[in-house]
């Protein structure tokens, strides 16, 4: 009886340890797009911030590091697209990069009840997708600062 219980344990144990997949955004279908990549076969990450970008709610570059102004864009609203130049060109999860974003104004710091989330861009590896919403959870614009680390 013991060695059964043992056995069951270790079973619903190992079942913790299987890696999850890796997803991107799909923005024709606003949908996830798969990965082959396992979240533990990423590469490591130390936490330095390599490239930033500070983007307005229509989609312009107020700043950053690394912006790149050619496929940075305001897709839709509250969907847009930031896309970076060395040393984040592939600033895909499945290469280790970490990627935040930050509601803000840009000038006082005040947005009210906002956040963003990012995904891998689809096809467009240098870019990171952005979805922001607000309080109610519908998609709004909004201008924030983005940060990506490696």
């Amino acid at each position: 009886m013991l060695k059964q219980i043992c056995i069951r344990f270790l079973v619903v144990l190992s079942l913790a340890f299987i890696p999850l997949a890796a997803y991107g955004q799909d923005i024709e279908t606003n949908g996830p797009v798969g990965s082959s990549v396992s979240v533990a076969a990423l590469p490591a990450n130390n936490g330095s911030v390599k490239c930033t970008a500070d983007i307005t709610s229509s989609g312009t570059i107020a700043g950053g590091k690394h912006v790149d102004a050619a496929t940075t864009l305001h897709i839709n609203t509250g969907q847009y697209q930031v896309g970076f130049k060395k040393p984040c060109a592939n600033v895909t999860a499945a290469k280790g990069y970490a990627r935040w974003v930050q509601p803000d104004d840009l000038s006082n710091g005040t947005t009210g009840a906002r956040y963003c989330t990012t995904a891998d861009r689809y096809t467009v590896p240098s870019a990171v997708y952005v979805a922001c919403y607000d309080g109610n959870g519908s998609l709004a614009d909004t201008s924030f600062f983005m940060f990506i680390a490696r």
